[in-house]
């Protein structure tokens, strides 16, 4: 289902992605292939012009452009995690009727790892994103499936761009 996303978007208005975006979730959601209750993709794609570079952000996969000056390499993430420690993201999810709390290891009574999303009086879904396609039971809670959209200048400097999942950025 996410394969045909390209081919969805008629006009690159951030209306017309939105909207693309909501079409395909309703697909992974009426999909006999797959089980979306508690299974989902997050999303980061970019438009390049000539002068700019459009992030379309869902969840907590990332895009970074790099650019070279005076010898050294600057960084500049092009997208925002959407985690649940983010108040924004937060606040939706509690006005929806979920719980933003880490998880709780017993065995040596303290919380550990990021917050996650949390249905009111489950211990589920138990997701570290905000954002996603799929994971159909979040969604019941407040977790959005409307991308982000941030634009930034390209003036030429730029040598590297790296669009990657959570595991490269917090892991390597």
């Amino acid at each position: 289902v996410i394969n045909r996303l390209p081919s969805y978007i008629k006009d690159l208005s951030n209306e017309s992605i939105t909207e693309v975006f909501k079409k395909i979730n309703k697909e992974i959601y009426s999909s006999s292939k797959m089980d979306s209750n508690m299974s989902g993709t997050t999303v980061v794609s970019l438009i390049l012009t000539p002068n700019n570079i459009t992030c379309i952000n869902l969840g907590d996969s990332r895009a970074a452009l790099f650019r070279y000056e005076n010898g050294l390499y600057y960084c500049r993430n092009l997208s925002r995690d959407h985690k649940p420690n983010e108040p924004d993201e937060s606040r939706r999810i509690t006005n929806n009727g979920g719980r933003v709390k880490k998880c709780y290891d017993e065995e040596h009574k303290k919380f550990i790892g990021p917050d996650r999303v949390w249905m009111k009086n489950k211990e589920e879904p138990g997701l570290a994103m905000t954002r996603s396609l799929g994971d159909k039971i979040a969604h019941s809670i407040g977790v959005s499936d409307e991308p982000e959209f941030k634009t930034f200048p390209y003036d030429g400097t730029e040598r590297y761009i790296i669009i990657a999942s959570d595991g490269l950025w917090e892991y390597v």
